[in-house]
């Protein structure tokens, strides 16, 4: 179950992963799962940050911070806020992502890049709970977060074997 933003009440309901579309804004609180690649809208932390565990994706434990687009900085429910987000395609670059912001009430830019950006699979620690709109989900995503499984466990297996092939040639030497 994630918990959805409902416009027409403007209110957060909970609905079923398959209810979840680009588009849809979400909640993740604490210790949850992110529920597709969002672009992060508001953070319940003082810093407007929060801090990721990415160990599912990268093979890394250390905690990733993550802060909200400056544009949302003095917004106190970004969630209601009219704007356009253009990005990237979806690719299988974890590391890359690049968009822009558009409000209506304006002709400024606001750039957003990975610094903003939330992979599925990602795990919210510390932070009490951050809202984001969804980027991308969907049959692709999971075609994508495969491809990033996949990518990670080659190159473990590869490094494996190469330690495997290095002992074997000191041995070869020392005797």
């Amino acid at each position: 179950m994630h918990i959805l933003h409902c416009r027409a009440t403007k209110t957060f309901v909970t609905r079923q992963w398959q209810d979840l579309s680009v588009g849809s804004v979400v909640r993740v609180r604490a210790d949850e799962t992110v529920p597709a690649d969002i672009l992060l809208l508001s953070s319940s932390s003082i810093d407007k940050i929060c801090y990721l565990d990415t160990a599912a994706i990268d093979g890394e434990t250390n905690l990733k911070q993550k802060l909200i687009p400056s544009c949302f900085v003095n917004y106190d429910n970004p969630e209601e806020t009219s704007f356009e987000l253009q990005c990237d395609p979806p690719n299988d670059d974890i590391y890359h992502f690049h968009g822009r912001l558009l409000f209506s009430t304006g002709t400024n830019a606001y750039p957003c890049d990975n610094n903003n950006f939330l992979l599925r699979g990602c795990v919210l620690r510390i932070t009490e709970s951050v809202v984001g709109i969804i980027v991308y989900a969907g049959k692709f995503l999971s075609f994508i977060n495969m491809h990033r499984f996949l990518k990670q466990e080659i190159c473990r297996q590869s490094n494996e074997n190469y330690q495997i092939i290095s002992e074997y040639y000191v041995q070869t030497c020392i005797y």
